[in-house]
């Protein structure tokens, strides 16, 4: 094995992907809930500004309010009275002042009033704004730790890719050689049935004297004067498409008409003969290894 590696598995590789596709959607879910609080503090944002906007609109009233104060104590001055006929005018005058004073400090009370509120909130927005951006920048480093681990992941995976590329490539090579080996061994396998078919094969024909002799399967060989002593014998070259192909495991000649001679002669302890009422014989062989010893027989019938 190589150094520095392990053998990769199924199961290895499907749980490496399955804590990949894990780590994933823990990452979409989490950007997902940093949109949110995003968006959450953008409108927490806009909010407060629209806040400020009120403030200072509340400011710009008490600029007006402080205006009008001093345009009255302007008034107030100049309807001093001259003479002493003007003192009902004077206090109708400075009654209608008084009013309007009260009216505009019960304005400036109010908006006194809402603009506490207004700071009051927006401390809160403040503090909630602080928070969300504690929470997000929580997630963001979150984030990164998960995406580096992930980039150690797919490093790690392409590491695997590369290991299972090379082991793809030793497993097609081997293959090949297996499917050589293969039909090597099967053209043995062939050739050892050829051989051994050859081994048992055996030939037998069937038939008269005169039939076997003018095919030129068997011939008379030797004798005296005028063919005396004379016995058969096969003929060469052997035609054996004259024959009957069998093998070595046949235990059975069936002859019409009864067994005259065998050709080659055969050992009397390698078969017998079986006759039938019918006038037919059968040549029963009893031990193969001898019978067989000549692997062609002619059997001349009578």
């Amino acid at each position: 094995m190589k150094q520095g590696w392990f053998p990769v598995g199924p199961s290895a590789i499907l749980a490496f992907v399955l804590v990949t596709g894990c780590q994933g959607e823990r990452i979409s879910a989490l950007e997902q809930e940093n949109a949110e609080l995003v968006q959450e503090r953008a409108h927490l944002t806009q909010e407060m500004r629209e806040r400020e906007r009120r403030i200072v609109e509340t400011f710009t009233a008490l600029t007006d309010i402080n205006e009008d104060l001093a345009a009255v104590d302007e008034q107030i001055v100049a309807l001093q009275p001259k003479e002493d006929g003007e003192a009902a005018r004077l206090a109708a005058v400075t009654e209608a002042t008084h009013r309007h004073i009260d009216n505009l400090r019960q304005a400036l009370e109010a908006k006194q009033q809402r603009l506490e509120e207004l700071e009051h909130q927006n401390e809160k927005a403040g503090v909630r704004i602080a928070e969300l951006t504690r929470r997000i920048r929580d997630l963001s480093r979150t984030l990164e730790e998960k995406q580096a681990f992930i980039i150690t992941l797919q490093t790690r995976l392409t590491e695997m890719d590369g290991l299972l590329a090379a082991q793809g490539a030793t497993i097609a090579t081997q293959k090949l050689e297996l499917g050589r080996r293969e039909n090597e061994i099967a053209a043995q396998r062939r050739r050892i049935e050829r051989l051994e078919e050859s081994a048992t094969r055996v030939w037998y024909v069937v038939g008269s004297e005169d039939e076997l002799a003018q095919n030129a399967v068997v011939r008379e060989d030797g004798g005296f004067l005028f063919g005396w002593g004379a016995v058969y014998v096969l003929n060469h070259p052997i035609d054996e498409g004259r024959f009957v192909r069998a093998t070595v495991k046949t235990e059975r000649i069936e002859v019409p008409g009864g067994v005259s001679s065998l050709v080659p002669p055969r050992s009397e302890a390698s078969y017998r003969i079986e006759d039938s009422p019918e006038g037919r014989s059968t040549i029963v062989i009893v031990d193969a290894e001898k019978f067989w010893s000549f692997r062609h027989l002619a059997v001349i019938a009578r």
